[in-house]
């Protein structure tokens, strides 16, 4: 199978905003942070909004369809986004990778990168001892493996399933793990 460097499939790739850049204008944007993205999709409890001035970083950090989110600090993965989501930035410690269309498809990425090959790749890659850090130049070094298209897409039809079965299991840990609490709380703590 043929590997690529991400470099040479990657159409732009842009920083996030700090979010200590906030301007006193009147254009209010939800911010991403890194704890904000999950494989599984973006975090909707934790919306950080940030009141920025119109600018050139700005447009930068808007996020846009068939963009692939990096973390690029601390534990890293990645977010494919499939659907246009309406005024929302990136933070400075996310990537966003536009790709070009003809080689390899953005959830492919994403779930390459979320893999263990992917995030062993990304940490090789990265620097620091305490909390390692992923330069853009390093990560778009990074090779990928490359199948056609058909077969990338078969392989999305796969993980996206099997990723949607680990969301409902993992509600359903959760409810169970709330179990106990529940049954106690309605009776008051007391037998």
């Amino acid at each position: 199978m043929e590997k690529i460097k991400l470099k040479n499939i990657v159409r732009e790739k842009r920083r996030g905003i700090s979010p200590y850049k906030k301007g006193t204008g009147d254009n209010e944007y939800v911010l991403l942070k890194i704890g904000d993205l999950s494989p599984e999709g973006l975090i909707e409890s934790s919306k950080n909004t940030i009141k920025v001035d119109e600018s050139s970083q700005v447009k930068r950090a808007l996020v846009k369809k068939n963009d692939v989110l990096i973390s690029m600090i601390g534990s890293f993965k990645s977010l494919y986004i499939s659907e246009d989501i309406k005024n929302t930035l990136i933070s400075q410690n996310i990537l966003a990778l536009s790709l070009t269309d003809k080689i390899i498809a953005p959830q492919y990425l994403s779930f390459f990168l979320n893999s263990k090959k992917g995030i062993m790749a990304m940490q090789n890659m990265s620097k620091g001892t305490v909390q390692k850090s992923l330069s853009p130049q390093a990560l778009l070094e990074i090779e990928i493996p490359v199948p056609s298209l058909d077969k990338q897409k078969k392989i999305i039809d796969i993980l996206d399933k099997n990723q949607k079965t680990i969301s409902s299991l993992k509600k359903e840990i959760s409810i169970r793990e709330d179990l106990a609490d529940s049954i106690f709380e309605n009776i008051g703590g007391t037998l």
